[in-house]
């Protein structure tokens, strides 16, 4: 019973188990390096029980920068030649510190150059233009003289009717002396400024 159970739940059974685990393994979306670290140390110890450390810690270096999503970051990570675990995390959280510092950077420098921009185009606003009307000019030209005659005949129209109110009112008497009306004299309608 003792050899039944060993054999289907002991390490070495599974070990094969936890092999293709590793060769799978990739970091995922929001993990971080140490949580992927801890991980591939986990498995290398489930995987190769039977290995020496300097042995287990090579294959988990391997395994460690084939997990890394970026392949250039994996790249910047194996040009170094790390020697365990532990320095190839060392290296990962380094470089991805100062990818962060020149990315955080490059766009600091972005918002400043929209900002900039920004300021420019409102700070200096275009003159505001007349609407130009292509091909309506003689149009225009012709309501104006029209609109010009109309004023000038309502202006010669109330003339007319100014002379006729004065001259057919009678004037008011006092004692043989005529009173002077209080009303007061408009002058022409004057045609608006174009």
């Amino acid at each position: 019973m003792v050899d039944t159970l060993s054999s289907r739940y002991s390490g070495e059974r599974q070990a094969e188990k936890y092999r293709a685990e590793l060769q799978i393994r990739r970091r995922k979306c929001a993990e971080s390096l140490s949580d992927l670290h801890k991980d591939i140390r986990r498995l290398m110890a489930l995987a190769y029980p039977k290995l020496t450390a300097d042995s287990r810690e090579e294959i988990a270096c391997d395994h460690f920068t084939n997990a890394l999503n970026d392949a250039k970051f994996a790249l910047k990570v194996k040009e170094r030649a790390p020697m365990s675990l532990d320095e190839a995390l060392r290296i990962a959280l380094r470089l991805e510190a100062w990818q962060k510092s020149i990315q955080m950077t490059k766009n600091d420098e972005d918002r400043i150059e929209r900002l900039r921009q920004k300021i420019r185009t409102t700070g200096k606003q275009p003159e505001p233009k007349a609407p130009e009307f292509v091909g309506h000019s003689e149009k225009i030209k012709q309501l104006k003289t029209d609109m010009s005659k109309m004023f000038a005949d309502v202006n010669r129209q109330y003339e007319e009717l100014k002379k006729l109110i004065v001259g057919n009112t009678p004037q008011p008497r006092v004692m043989g002396n005529p009173v002077q009306s209080s009303t007061v004299s408009r002058g022409p309608l004057v045609a608006p400024p174009f």
